[in-house]
């Protein structure tokens, strides 16, 4: 699947605005047709009864009447745009309450402890989210370099907070921390941390405690606020409708056909889907927790304990607890929500990680840890980020794709250095690239056709250098023989084999350092096939190039392109994956 899709991309309910430009103006646009007006000369109460659609506006009254907006609790965001002449204070009981100046608008929720703040003010651009999983006590630092946005779970061990890389003096840093199972009483913050009324929030212990700083002078006074205390449901994560195109001659499309697509075509009724990926000739996806396979069954690769192909999703288990999968040539890695790491199909060259090199048709754990976090499958390998931001990775290594420094098979997990600051890992066929969590991007494995991106084609690397002394890649995907990257203001780059145009510069001309497809700066995440790639921009559109073999390009045709091609006109899809033989993407519902 590639392990930074826009299911890491923070996202509220009904809303994709956080790599927006303007989230509240995206926001109103979006739920035009979901408005309610109310006449602000006076208090307004709005029953639970009324209080159905998703966005309040706000008019009349004058500069001198002051008023209230007293709703019911919610389980859902909301958005209430003030027109009147006079702030509103919008309230819930007797717990918190939000003011909104005349002529402004914010995206709220209303718990049963009051009405908290979760946009307006939010930092623009696009805003990369780093899931730092879950943090067992001991000092994380938040770097501001990597991310504006963070995630994370502390236990009850003591935590302490670091914050670094601010903007120069006088120019405003601000971030936000998302604790998604809520805080606890051993949080730490740095000394220089000011908190309204020199009072620190209590952190909760369920729900999620969004957290915000701020400084413009360079880190020296840095001032926190609590957005929202222990909510329940403010950020879960997006699901809508799985589409698929490609080849199906085993069923990998999952339309319960064996026939290709050339467009997308909608697989299954179902609409929560929120994790995708292809493998070579098998897919899958998850959706509430499931686990569901489908495609080619050969050496259990489906693991649904069978070694039969599928044309329909299957669901594997009845556990609710999947979350990131990987597919690799005929296997895949998977992680649990608690990072419990899992594979099942082919063990060749051990690239199930499991201690072996034979088959497993079913699941099965790699070892016993839960930090496991982000995972990428090659072919017959694998490499996974931890959640203390180690690299680790197993299987195949003729070529050094495994980093290690040696061209020796593992058939279990081995680290990669002992540097803690890695981000992101991809797998290709016999390459893996990664980028740190400083912005730097870094290779090895294979280096024919130039796709480790050091401006050679020879000799194959088996520990990771470092390509150019950029620090701005946030996301990096690997086809078979060429790479593609995202930099972090938005620019698309490639390099490697460009026969099937799959390094997008408009012709077949291999390449062994990165350039730039275009000059636009509008694209959020990719991910590669085996010489194609497929794109999500930040306006949600859908892009692919490469290849077009049985129509794997999504465009409608089965010609190869050597420029990117829109995918339809729909401005709503925020995952998408690319295999062997196919592609495909969710749409937000």
């Amino acid at each position: 699947m590639g392990n930074l899709d826009l299911k890491t991309i923070l996202a509220s309910q009904n809303n994709k605005y956080l790599y927006s430009n303007d989230a509240d103006a995206e926001i109103e646009s979006a739920l035009a047709d979901e408005i309610t007006t109310y006449d602000a000369s006076a208090n307004i109460t709005v029953t639970a009864d009324e209080f159905t659609r998703n966005m309040h506006h706000l008019i009349g009254g004058t500069s001198t009447t002051a008023f209230n907006f007293t709703i019911p609790a919610t389980d859902r965001p909301f958005m209430v745009t003030n027109d009147a002449a006079h702030t509103a204070t919008v309230t819930q009981g007797s717990g918190t309450t939000v003011d909104i100046e005349a002529g402004d608008s914010r995206f709220l929720y209303s718990g049963t402890a009051g009405v908290y703040a979760i946009s307006g003010g939010a930092p623009n651009g696009f805003l990369p989210v780093t899931a730092l999983g879950a943090i067992g006590g001991g000092t994380q630092d938040l770097d501001l370099d990597v991310s504006k946005v963070f995630t994370a779970e502390v236990d009850t061990s003591a935590t302490t907070f670091t914050m670094s890389n601010w903007p120069i003096t006088g120019l405003e840093g601000k971030f936000r921390l998302y604790l998604l199972n809520g805080g606890s009483q051993t949080v730490t913050w740095p000394l220089n941390v000011v908190w309204p009324n020199d009072t620190e929030p209590t952190l909760t212990t369920a729900g999620t405690d969004i957290l915000e700083f701020v400084t413009v002078d360079g880190g020296t006074l840095i001032y926190g606020r609590a957005i929202a205390l222990d909510l329940s449901d403010v950020i879960p994560s997006l699901a809508g409708d799985l589409f698929s195109w490609g080849i199906s001659t085993v069923g990998q499309i999952g339309d319960n056909t064996t026939v290709a697509k050339s467009s997308p075509v909608q697989v299954g009724a179902i609409s929560t889907w929120d994790a995708l990926d292809y493998g070579a000739d098998h897919s899958g996806g998850v959706r509430d927790g499931l686990l569901f396979m489908w495609g080619e069954g050969n050496n259990g690769g489906l693991g649904d304990g069978t070694t039969v192909d599928k044309s329909s999703p299957g669901q594997i288990g009845a556990l609710t607890d999947w979350d990131k999968l990987s597919l690799g040539l005929n296997h895949g890695s998977f992680v649990k929500t608690d990072n419990t790491l899992w594979s099942f199909g082919s063990g060749t060259s051990g690239g199930l990680g499991n201690g072996a090199a034979t088959n497993q048709s079913s699941p099965v754990q790699v070892g016993a840890l839960t930090d496991w976090n982000t995972i990428a499958c090659g072919d017959n390998f694998a490499a996974s980020v931890k959640t203390d931001l180690t690299l680790w990775t197993w299987g195949a290594a003729a070529f050094g794709q495994l980093g290690d420094g040696s061209a020796v098979n593992k058939s279990s997990p081995v680290q990669v250095g002992a540097l803690t600051d890695w981000a992101q890992v991809a797998c290709g066929l016999r390459h893996t690239l990664a980028v740190k969590t400083d912005g730097t991007l870094w290779a090895f494995g294979a280096a024919a056709n130039g796709k480790l991106g050091n401006g050679t084609t020879t000799p194959n690397l088996s520990s990771p250098v470092q390509i150019g002394a950029l620090t701005d890649w946030q996301e990096v995907a690997c086809g078979d023989e060429f790479t593609v990257a995202c930099k972090t203001d938005g620019t698309l780059w490639a390099f490697g084999d460009s026969g099937n145009g799959a390094t997008g510069q408009g012709n077949t001309t291999d390449i062994s350092s990165p350039v730039q497809i275009g000059a636009l700066t509008d694209w959020a995440s990719v991910k590669a096939g085996d010489a194609h790639w497929i794109a999500v921009k930040t306006d949600g559109s859908l892009w692919s190039c490469g290849a077009g073999v049985s129509g794997k390009l999504g465009d409608g045709t089965t010609v190869s392109k050597s420029s990117p091609v829109q995918i339809g006109a729909a401005t709503d899809w925020f995952l998408a994956a690319a295999g062997a033989s196919n592609g495909g993407g969710v749409r937000e519902v």
